[in-house]
């Protein structure tokens, strides 16, 4: 019966789940589920997984970002953003060798910084992967979905020239029109950065008439530049044409749940839909949106972080 212990868990996850599939909060349900269910399991088979997991994160994982790393080095502009998971690989190392060095025995001041600095790490992995996991999940239950509106986020255009990470939002705006009937009205958000030379939706709507939609039925919505103002124009845009009915918005599959969090904190009834991305920019851009969506949620993550120290605390010095 050691099963139960992850039955409330698993209870808050599916509550969540069919209230609102957009919640930050079931992702975190689904993980204590998993984890509970992993510990309080009495199969070998389960502790061999659990085991080989830790493994995997604690020593292929590092190995596998600062490779990423150094391939984005190579293929992308050397930004923060960009240095993401060569930063996070060399980071899970120094985590590594402090747990050795924790685990070795003794109570001290260094002993117990770096107890605290594991167990911060420990937390933000296990944000990272429940995160990860959901956005899968929710992934697969936007499929076969009819939408009324595609609202395509914009994203940086080269020029005038739409670059491959936005054609391939945009190819799937096109894929899901035609296979859809009633065809959907497409949106297209973005504007103009300094660096372009058009608006990023007039290049989006330019490489979808090329691609043989109809421009009558395409919206450009060309004055926003973050994810939030995308979907406030776009959702204004839509009202403005008398549009009703299910709207998605079509981004990146590293970006469709957070953009889904987005819509529901602005109380819009909006899903999201990922697109393909080049596997070695998964990664950095993954570690971007988990980065953002712990600071959307930075008081209830401090809450957590702050109850796990004291805890610790506690332990290690009335033990």
């Amino acid at each position: 019966m050691s099963w139960l212990i992850a039955l409330i868990p698993a209870v808050m996850f599916v509550r969540g789940f069919r209230r609102d599939r957009r919640r930050v909060s079931n992702a975190m349900w689904l993980g204590v589920t998993l984890v509970f269910s992993a510990l309080g399991s009495t199969s070998p088979l389960a502790g061999w997984t659990f085991a080989l997991a830790l493994l995997g994160i604690g020593v292929v994982l590092p190995i596998a970002l600062i490779f990423n790393g150094l391939e984005m080095l190579q293929r992308e502009r050397r930004t923060l953003a960009n240095l993401l998971s060569f930063i996070a690989g060399i980071a899970i190392v120094v985590v590594d060798i402090s747990f050795i060095v924790v685990a070795a025995g003794g109570i001290g001041p260094i002993q117990t910084v770096l107890g605290i600095g594991v167990l911060l790490a420990g937390y933000v992995g296990f944000f990272c992967t429940s995160v990860l996991l959901y956005s899968i999940l929710y992934g697969l239950f936007m499929r076969g979905t009819q939408f009324s509106a595609l609202i395509v986020l914009g994203s940086r255009v080269i020029g005038d020239r739409v670059p491959k990470l936005l054609a391939s939002r945009l190819d799937k705006a096109a894929a899901i029109h035609a296979r859809q009937e009633p065809k959907p009205v497409l949106v297209m958000s973005g504007g103009q950065g300094p660096d372009e030379q058009v608006a990023e939706a007039t290049a989006m709507r330019n490489y979808l008439v090329q691609k043989g939609l109809p421009e009558s039925g395409i919206l450009v919505e060309d004055k926003s530049t973050t994810t939030e103002e995308n979907l406030r124009y776009s959702m204004e845009l839509l009202k403005n044409n008398n549009v009703q009915g299910t709207v998605a918005a079509v981004t990146n599959n590293y970006h469709a749940f957070r953009a889904a969090v987005t819509a529901r904190r602005l109380g819009m009834p909006v899903e999201a839909i990922g697109a393909p991305t080049a596997n070695y920019f998964l990664p950095s851009a993954f570690l971007r949106e988990v980065i953002a969506l712990m600071r959307e949620n930075k008081i209830a993550h401090a809450i957590l972080c702050g109850t796990m120290i004291s805890l610790y605390l506690l332990l290690v010095y009335m033990a």
